[in-house]
């Protein structure tokens, strides 16, 4: 069996589309909008200048092959060249189940040639892939030390920071805050009961720009893994209730400093 070339372009370009991935712990929903990747937290890892991620794409149709089989999900192990901002997929199987469930099926293996690199644009989803191949999402590797926001207006501190990551340079003040409010910003992605923000505020302009959402399935930031992860070069937009939180995390550390 030999996997179609509009499929390997859809697996190689990260375009999976929303399944329901609370069954599946392993995997955790990467990315916004109205389509989602799948990524295995546990299996990133990066060496050197090298970061190794893998993917899973869940179609929301069975995809006919030429030999008359379906493909239902694909994954991939995607290698990531830091340094030149490049990506190739180093190896792809082929499911006729959803989720990646059971063994591939036989022959699904993609051959690859050392070439096969494409170049990561800045701002894409391939370029919040990169981050997390090369180590740029620290939440995974830490205990997060939670404290209520002093003078929290929220009942029962369901707003607070970390106290291990927040530092201030002039105007600008960076923080990761959480509040136990699901990750209403993104659409079709698993429910939360709590979300962590990883921002930068500007006091002089009163604007925050976010540029990671971590969704828990417990409240306070919960469980061994995310259910969902959010990361961009750009800034999330927040739907409320966190769009109400992240004013309150404005006005308290632009009126301390």
């Amino acid at each position: 069996m030999r996997i179609s070339p509009s499929l390997a372009r859809t697996a190689i370009a990260l375009l999976a589309v929303a399944a329901t991935p609370a069954a599946f712990a392993a995997w955790t929903a990467f990315g916004s909008g109205d389509r989602a990747t799948y990524v295995d937290l546990d299996a990133t890892r990066q060496q050197g200048d090298a970061g190794l991620v893998t993917f899973l794409a869940s179609l929301p149709q069975p995809h006919a092959e030429s030999d008359g089989s379906v493909t239902r999900s694909v994954e991939s192990v995607e290698e990531f060249d830091c340094a030149g901002r490049r990506a190739r997929t180093v190896k792809m199987l082929a499911f006729a189940t959803a989720m990646g469930e059971g063994t591939p099926k036989t022959g699904s293996t993609a051959a690859v040639r050392p070439d096969d690199w494409t170049s990561v644009r800045a701002g894409t989803q391939g370029d919040a892939a990169l981050a997390l191949a090369c180590g740029h999402v620290s939440l995974l590797d830490r205990r997060l030390a939670w404290q209520p926001l002093p003078g929290d207006a929220h009942a029962g501190a369901a707003l607070q920071v970390d106290a291990g990551e927040a530092g201030r340079d002039g105007e600008r003040v960076s923080v990761r805050w959480l509040f136990d409010a699901p990750a209403a910003a993104i659409r079709g992605r698993p429910t939360t009961a709590s979300t962590a923000v990883k921002s930068a505020i500007d006091c002089a302009t009163g604007q925050m720009q976010v540029t990671e959402l971590m969704g828990f399935a417990d409240p306070h930031g919960g469980g061994a893994r995310p259910t969902l992860l959010v990361r961009t070069s750009g800034s999330i937009t927040l739907d409320e209730p966190l769009a109400t939180a992240a004013r309150e995390i404005v006005r308290h550390f632009c009126s301390t400093r």
